[in-house]
């Protein structure tokens, strides 16, 4: 992984759990904590995390089935519908309205579009995807 893959917020995986980065070097990344404790990670020890259905549920996306037979999520961001069409193998197309923008794996990624574009973080509706 690259430091300029991330922005401040987004999560990660270390170790098997996943937490928020508060601060990104060169060559590491702060991590925090739920107790608030915080560790300094070499970028070579952290992993993306998969998007999944969990993941894109807990930030308030809604679940419907498209006519392809696939899985779609939306949400809205000022009468915009934003939304997630798991594809294959953990792939997601990602949409703005109808104009498919770019595909993505990682919850990062998304994190990263969603800012992007909105301005606005996406939040979790826990302390962890």
């Amino acid at each position: 992984m690259k430091a300029n893959e991330f922005r401040v917020t987004n999560f990660v995986d270390y170790n098997g759990e996943m937490f928020p980065i508060i601060f990104i070097g060169l060559d590491s990344v702060v991590l925090i904590r739920k107790d608030q404790s915080t560790s300094t990670v070499k970028l070579d020890r952290i992993k993306p995390i998969s998007i999944t259905d969990k993941i894109l549920l807990s930030c308030g996306f809604k679940k419907r089935k498209s006519c392809f037979g696939y899985w779609i999520y939306e949400i809205m961001f000022q009468h915009t519908v934003f939304s997630v069409e798991e594809v294959d193998l953990g792939l997601c197309y990602f949409y703005i309205g109808n104009t498919h923008v770019t595909q993505t794996r990682y919850v990062h990624e998304l994190q990263n579009l969603y800012f992007s574009i909105t301005g606005e973080e996406l939040v979790f509706s826990s302390t962890e995807p």
